[in-house]
């Protein structure tokens, strides 16, 4: 090893997410080794692997959280959710190992709304788009099944490779089918 690195809880989730991004299996001894360290270094700030993971999935809704800030600014209603749904997609894809295990977390119930703040702010966000859109909760309700749907499923397709159409480029097809259902939206809603 060579001259010891200045470690920090933020330097060893990215080097985790970094890891995982490649397709590689984090432990503390990989980690150790890519930061140039002993893997009882990385204890101090991750008790157990499982807590590093829960913070990477955090990392990722963070991400989610900051970039979207960005891209919303000055926005509200469907190009406020047009965006909203851009930036889901872009990082989602540019981080897909990291964005499926951070959904498997949430559906274990690892991460939670109620529990980790980056979690509730993004739910808040998503709500108040929302709220814009449709009238009551049962249509708020079915509108964010149907976004999340497909953005999730968006990510889901292109990372997977099914996406191979000559006739638009992946971003262009998923901007004009968003923009669709966000056209479509008042009469679905209406229709029950």
């Amino acid at each position: 090893m060579s001259k010891p690195r200045k470690l920090s809880q933020q330097l060893i989730i990215e080097a985790a997410v970094n890891s995982l991004n490649r397709g590689e299996t984090v432990t503390f001894s990989s980690l150790a080794r890519q930061l140039d360290c002993h893997s009882q270094a990385l204890y101090p700030y991750f008790k157990t692997q499982r807590e590093l993971i829960r913070q990477v999935a955090l990392w990722f809704i963070d991400q989610l959280n900051q970039e979207s800030d960005k891209a919303m600014a000055g926005l509200s209603g469907k190009a406020a959710v047009r965006a909203l749904a851009l930036t889901v997609r872009t990082i989602g894809l540019a981080n897909y190992p990291v964005f499926t295990m951070t959904m498997r977390l949430s559906s274990e119930g690892t991460i939670s709304y109620d529990r980790d703040s980056a979690m509730a702010v993004f739910r808040e966000r998503v709500r108040a788009l929302l709220i814009e859109l449709a009238a009551d909760e049962p249509q708020r309700v079915l509108l964010n099944r149907l976004i999340r749907d497909y953005v999730v499923g968006e990510i889901v397709n292109v990372a997977s490779g099914w996406f191979q159409n000559k006739t638009f480029s992946q971003l262009d097809s998923f901007t004009k089918n968003l923009n669709l259902l966000l056209e479509e939206l008042p009469e679905a809603l209406r229709a029950k």
